[in-house]
């Protein structure tokens, strides 16, 4: 082999490189100011390669080991990998507001409605298990009322009173909420009428007091209006003597509420002494007793549907006035009367106001939103064939000396053909919750609670919809609504068909509604860290990792709760906060 030992290499003119058309051999280092050509084999390089330009590959970079070091920006169409190990990545950057909490590092965060971030606030769905309410073999559990009545003795109380159909006397009973706020047990019942009672009435919690009001139709002596009062201690109650708030007089459609500002006890009534009109009297509390005065027209002096569940009434405490939601038996639509309460009388201004212009319901009732300063008419009435849970929103409108109110557009609840329907005020949460049966296919004849959130205006929307598993349609009716504002739980109590008599028992269901400013469409994800208020806040995102959580089974789902925490219980929004990589890290769904 010759050996070429030269400085330079010249081409045959002088004046340029030489050309090598079948390649050249090269061991060692090559050194060069200047690389250009199209290679299309493989460039293998154990050192450190400048380039001053792109680098353009047709297949990809294989990078084996000792990673990429790069200044300025890696621009990509698609990345792949868990991204586990990726630093200073904020994900989602904006201002922070601690107007609903203050936010601490590795929370849940939603977006508001102007464009900042804050915690989530609100309370999570509580679900507890049916419990029978009176275990006596021959009861035969016929119609029912309740309420909550606070704290009594530091214990959380709920009185439900019920006919039994086996002798038709009037009981009361006393529930007392357990822990975690989701069980219930039952005292013994106590007589409240030793007489025949009829159809459907109501119970009035007192405020300030542990001492309930309640109102029934004496059947046994001229189906008069009557009270009783009873009081709390324990697990039973201690009930005053019967006073009538229509003496003499058939009563039928009882509905009662307290009256914050005058401290009265408000009762309207189908008036059987008044030729079957819609009549309200005033009642006193004194005591152990009640005494009532005055039987005040708030029908206009039409007759008002004799049918039970077709009368409402509540309280505006903003305006001070009494709204009675009625069935007038000659025109058949829901209407409402407004009316003021002076000492023991009554002035109704304004009487016959529509709420909702279909014939023959078969519920009307109402409820006042504290929050919102509106009241909500509940209706259940066919539309399209079916019968169908309906609410409307009317907000009070000054006209003259009257206050009556503007009513906006229903909404309607999912129920497929309902059946029964009631409504109360949750005011902690500041919101109404319904509970209603319907024929829905998936799952069939289930009872359900939802939320109806007046927003501007008249507007108004149901949501929070929960499946009360353990009820149907086909065994369970007549449901009725307590509400405990000292613990925010709402009890539902039904009439169970075919047990006890052959008439059926009664059950309990402690409820805890879903109201929160978490929905799948403002979750964002999680806080990288604590922020107070105006600050740039950087929010861990869909495909990140959070730590700092507690508990968590690694590999479950785990779901945003309404107040913020975790569950790996779906709480009926589906909001998938992530899936566990550990203990206590979270792989960011959403």
């Amino acid at each position: 082999m010759s050996q070429l030992q030269v400085d330079t290499i010249l081409n045959t003119n002088g004046d340029g490189a030489p050309d090598f058309p079948n390649g050249m051999t090269v061991t060692g280092v090559v050194t060069a100011t200047t690389l250009n050509q199209n290679i299309t084999g493989d460039i293998k390089a154990t050192g450190i390669g400048s380039f001053g330009s792109n680098i353009t590959a047709a297949t990809g970079i294989d990078v084996l080991a000792g990673g990429i070091n790069a200044v300025g920006t890696i621009t990509a169409t698609s990345y792949s990998g868990d991204g586990s190990d990726l630093t200073g990545v904020s994900g989602f950057t904006a201002t922070a507001s601690t107007i609903s909490g203050a936010i601490g590092a590795n929370k849940p965060i939603v977006i508001n409605s102007d464009g900042t971030v804050g915690v989530i606030t609100g309370y999570k769905a509580v679900l507890g298990n049916q419990t029978n309410i009176d275990t006596a073999v021959s009861t035969y559990w016929e119609t029912n009322y309740n309420a909550g009545i606070g704290l009594v003795g530091g214990e959380a109380k709920f009185v439900v009173g019920y006919k039994d159909g086996q002798n038709n006397y009037l009981w009361g009973i006393v529930g007392t909420v357990g822990a975690g706020n989701s069980t219930i047990t039952f005292g013994t019942r106590v007589q409240v009428n030793g007489t025949s009672t009829w159809g459907t009435g109501d119970i009035v919690h007192i405020p300030g007091t542990s001492k309930v009001a309640f109102l029934f139709t004496d059947a046994s002596n001229s189906s008069e209006g009557s009270c009783v009062i009873g009081e709390v201690s324990g697990t039973t109650i201690t009930m005053g003597s019967k006073t009538t708030f229509r003496s003499g007089s058939t009563v039928y459609n009882i509905r009662g509420v307290w009256d914050p500002d005058a401290n009265k006890l408000l009762v309207a009534y189908r008036d059987g002494g008044d030729s079957n009109r819609g009549s309200l009297s005033i009642g006193t509390v004194s005591g152990n007793s009640c005494t009532f005065s005055g039987n005040f027209n708030f029908s206009n002096n039409e007759i008002i549907s004799s049918s039970s569940d077709k009368l409402g009434i509540c309280y505006d405490t903003k305006n001070n006035q009494v709204v009675i939601n009625y069935l007038p038996q000659t025109l058949g639509k829901a209407m409402f009367a407004v009316g003021t309460i002076s000492g023991s009388t009554a002035t109704f201004s304004s009487m016959q106001n529509l709420t909702f212009d279909v014939s023959n319901p078969d519920r009307v009732s109402c409820v006042y939103d504290e929050k919102a300063d509106a009241v909500v008419f509940l209706s259940m009435h066919n539309i399209s064939s079916l019968r169908k849970v309906v609410a409307k929103a009317g907000r009070g409108v000054s006209v003259g000396s009257s206050v009556p109110y503007a009513v906006g557009a229903q909404v309607v609840a999912n129920t497929g053909n309902a059946n029964s329907v009631d409504i109360i005020y949750n005011s902690v949460a500041g919101v109404s919750v319904i509970a209603y049966t319907g024929n829905e296919t998936t799952p069939a004849d289930l009872m359900r609670t939802a939320v109806l959130t007046v927003g501007v205006n008249t507007s108004l929307a149901i949501s929070s919809i929960q499946a009360i598993t353990n009820y149907k349609s086909d065994n369970h009716a007549n449901n009725v609504l307590g509400y405990n504002a000292d613990i925010n739980r709402v009890l539902i109590t039904t009439k169970r068909d075919g047990e006890g008599g052959g008439g059926g028992g009664g059950d309990a269901t402690i409820v805890g509604v879903r109201v929160s400013n978490a929905s799948p469409s403002t979750f964002l994800g999680f806080s990288a860290d604590a922020y107070t208020d105006g600050q740039t806040a950087s929010v861990k995102i869909i495909g990140q990792q959070i730590q700092g959580q507690t508990d968590l089974v690694i590999g479950n789902t785990y779901y945003i709760q309404g107040n913020g925490s975790l569950s790996a219980v779906n709480d009926g929004e589906g909001i998938i906060a992530g899936i566990a990589v550990s203990a206590t890290g979270l792989l960011i769904k959403g």
